[in-house]
């Protein structure tokens, strides 16, 4: 037994110095999503859209989010007064994830382009200002290549600052 005990020492060091020089796992994948959202004070229905990469506990991601005030819409059609319908942005962001695995969470923030619909009466104005954007996820993955998503995502910029919470799904090599 002494003399095993140096033997599964070394091999356990051993595994550990291969675990720290093995290289980070690479993920690719992209997901959408749709649920509530918000323009500054008001808002409906939000749309986002996201392809992800990862290695290690680094993320790089390029989306697409939407706020649409469908409820502003109708008012502003039928009074005549100006206000924002939709404010859309799309993004750079850079940000830290944990591990993958079957549940798997991850918190960015950004560059981007937003703007902003105003419509008044029938007719429709867009403006477009730069925006920061930020977004934390919570992934469930089931399988390695499919998964369930929920995002709350913000955009923060001088037109409309927006936001939302989207549940969606995730395809690409999650984990």
């Amino acid at each position: 037994m002494r003399r095993l005990l140096p033997l599964l020492l070394l091999v356990t060091w051993a595994r550990l110095l291969a675990q720290e020089a093995a290289a980070p796992r690479t993920m690719l994948w992209g997901s959408v999503g749709v649920g509530e959202a918000f323009i500054e004070a008001g808002g409906d229905f939000g749309v986002f859209m996201e392809g992800t990469y990862q290695k290690g506990p680094s993320i790089l991601a390029l989306r697409f989010a939407n706020a649409s005030a469908i409820t502003t819409a109708i008012v502003t059609a039928i009074s005549g007064e100006p206000g924002e319908t939709a404010v859309h942005d799309l993004a750079l962001l850079y940000g830290r994830a944990s591990p993958p695995g079957e549940w798997h969470g991850s918190l960015a923030a950004g560059l981007g382009v937003a703007w902003a619909d105003r419509d008044s009466a029938g007719t429709r104005h867009t403006d477009s200002d730069l925006t920061i954007p930020v977004e934390v996820q919570a992934l469930w993955s089931p399988s390695r290549y499919f998964g369930l998503v929920l995002c709350a995502f913000a955009s923060f910029n001088d037109l409309a600052n927006f936001g939302g919470v989207t549940i969606g799904v995730a395809v690409g090599r999650l984990r």
